[in-house]
């Protein structure tokens, strides 16, 4: 535990916390937001110990934290026309939050239906307002640290057109790389997922090559989840900063390699395994040589 002013922080909340305010400085967040932020970005650092999470990382949890909060919010302080629970959730709104609104049944239907009233603020409005606002904050972070090594701040346009550019430019090679994962996870997991489902009717392989798979199978999925995530996210708004996924080309590259050796051993395992079942099996029915009656002598 270290300790700040009277608070006491546990190690990945301290290096988040400095993050944030080597970054943006203070933000007005409310305790919701703040709780979301810095479980999502403790769960993240759990995921990889070893490493230290990026500025673009943490920046992604922050925004994704005050997104949520806020568009829950709006659900709670407002009510309307009645809809399905799965109307709003296709929308985006939290399920448990939208079971929290007004409700009513429908009398021919029989249909819970839920009041939750849409502001004029959409989703997407919110994205960019929570969007802008970090980016302000940045900039304002930014001038302060010039200003301390005794540099000139760069002007206003100056500076958005740089950190528009540098997002362009990561946004590309994200965008590039969840297209590539997209096109190579999904017949990947389609032919891991058919391996195991032999192996578990025919059996032969081993129990190290079927852990190993399996674990493929969810991590790609996984990886599958992240990269549709960030190509819809590409699609809602293109100006705003993608996270960071969870893979890069190499490792992709060299994992993707590792499972594909991975499935050539469970298949020529089972069809070793078939191949020695079914000689056994013609060695058992194979019918023995019959013997000859002897001829009785002649006058008995």
């Amino acid at each position: 535990m270290r300790q700040r002013g009277r608070k006491r922080w546990c190690a990945d909340c301290h290096s988040l916390e400095a993050q944030l305010s080597r970054n943006v400085g203070s933000l007005d967040l409310e305790e919701e937001e703040l709780k979301g932020f810095f479980a999502q970005g403790k769960a993240l650092k759990a995921a990889a110990p070893n490493s230290r999470l990026s500025w673009k990382t943490v920046r992604a949890c922050l925004k994704e934290s005050m997104i949520r909060q806020r568009t829950h919010r709006i659900v709670r302080e407002s009510s309307s026309e009645g809809r399905p629970l799965e109307y709003w959730t296709r929308l985006g709104y939290a399920e448990d939050e939208v079971r929290k609104c007004p409700q009513e049944v429908d009398a021919v239907m029989g249909t819970t239906l839920y009041k939750v009233t849409v502001r004029s603020t959409s989703t997407q409005q919110i994205d960019e307002e929570v969007e802008q606002t970090i980016l302000d904050k940045e900039k304002n972070c930014a001038r302060q640290r010039k200003k301390g090594k005794g540099e000139e701040p760069e002007g206003e346009a100056a500076w958005d057109e740089a950190q528009k550019a540098k997002r362009e430019k990561s946004n590309a090679k994200a965008s590039a790389l969840a297209g590539k994962a997209l096109s190579l996870l999904t017949p990947k997991v389609q032919s891991i997922r058919a391996a195991l489902k032999d192996a578990e009717k025919k059996g032969g392989a081993e129990p190290e090559t079927l852990s190993a798979l399996q674990e493929a199978a969810m991590k790609y999925e996984g990886w599958l989840r992240e990269a549709r995530s960030t190509v819809a996210a590409v699609s809602a708004c293109a100006h705003a900063q993608l996270p960071e996924l969870p893979f890069a080309k190499d490792s992709l590259t060299a994992s993707l390699a590792a499972a594909s050796s991975a499935v050539k051993k469970c298949r020529s395992d089972v069809r070793q395994a078939a191949d020695a079942a079914a000689e056994t099996a013609e060695t058992v029915a194979e019918p023995k040589a019959k013997r000859r009656r002897r001829k009785q002598a002649e006058g008995k």
